[in-house]
């Protein structure tokens, strides 16, 4: 499958962005994602191995995705580049397994 597939869906006068990505060991695919200041951003992350939490720093965001994949929502509060990262070491390519949120 190739990622990202996204929808966008107007539920009361909010736009909420649904991203499907994958995650594998030692990529998030896309790396890099956008959405929309105010958007409800919806991951649907599907995992293809080990456990990989999502972590996004400097929007206080962490959240597990087990092998079995999981969604993650959150609002695109404020505009600006914010990193993701792995929070769980998932073996010698840990440390490059980052990407990258785009709010514009």
């Amino acid at each position: 499958m190739s990622y990202p597939i996204i929808t966008l869906e107007e539920k009361n006068g909010r736009t909420e962005r649904t991203i499907h990505m994958g995650v594998r060991q030692w990529a998030w695919e896309p790396s890099t994602i956008r959405a929309k200041q105010g958007e409800l951003v919806r991951l649907v992350i599907h995992n293809a191995d080990v456990r990989h939490p999502l972590v996004i720093p400097d929007l206080g965001l962490e959240a597990d995705v087990p092998p079995e994949g999981a969604v993650v929502e959150f609002v695109a509060s404020r505009k600006g580049t914010f990193d993701f990262l792995c929070g769980a070491y998932c073996g010698v390519g840990h440390a490059e397994m980052q990407g990258h949120l785009i709010v514009d």
